[in-house]
């Protein structure tokens, strides 16, 4: 990958949104006063999610693929960089959600980065797992205290990363039903309708 396209940030895509949001019980609201810094909508792993900020994560994805594909025109597959240097309890989850995903579709990939990513994985002590333009949340509590499973719980967020919205009413064999399968389900793959969406997402343009 040339230093040009590992240069790309998702923030470029970015400067539009001017207002913070996020769900109760997720994250705390915050305004940085700096338009490419402000945190689009959480999207929670068992917190609901309303069309607005459902439409408003998905905008902000649609945004950072035409970034990158406006910088390499052509381009075929687009290259998302992460950092999980702060989520050392789920790196194996890490490295498997990663895996299924670099299988399941072709317009993009994940790529693992010593440095800034695009995004980052951390953890800690939360009302949920979430997902925001540049960050996956694990949650502690969730996963090691509930007992969802880890690397369900890291493929689910990463979906969100690559535009996927929930559908708590789905299926275990659906990736985006979440927490509303239930801790019983381990079903860590995106089922053949959410390849295809993420595929059409990332197409070149």
């Amino acid at each position: 990958m040339s230093s040009h396209r590992r240069g790309l940030r998702i923030a470029l895509g970015l400067a539009a949104v001017a207002t913070a949001a996020v769900l109760p019980g997720t994250a705390q609201a915050q305004s940085t006063g700096t338009p490419t810094t402000v945190r689009t909508p959480a999207v929670a792993f068992d917190h609901g999610d309303g069309p607005a900020s459902g439409k408003a994560f998905l905008e902000t994805v649609l945004r950072v693929a035409e970034v990158k594909q406006d910088a390499e025109p052509g381009l075929q597959t687009v290259t998302i960089t992460y950092n999980d240097d702060r989520a050392p309890s789920y790196q194996d989850a890490i490295d498997a959600s990663t895996e299924i995903w670099n299988g399941a579709v072709e317009n993009v990939r994940l790529e693992e980065t010593g440095g800034e990513g695009d995004f980052s994985y951390r953890e800690g002590e939360g009302d949920g797992s979430y997902a925001t333009r540049d960050l996956v949340f694990l949650d502690n509590n969730q996963i090691q205290g509930e007992g969802f499973d880890a690397t369900r719980v890291v493929a689910h967020e990463t979906g969100h990363i690559l535009g996927l919205d929930d559908n708590y009413e789905g299926p275990c064999s659906e990736l985006m039903s979440g927490g509303g399968a239930g801790t019983e389900c381990t079903n860590a793959r995106p089922n053949e309708d959410e390849r295809a969406r993420v595929d059409e997402i990332w197409a070149d343009r």
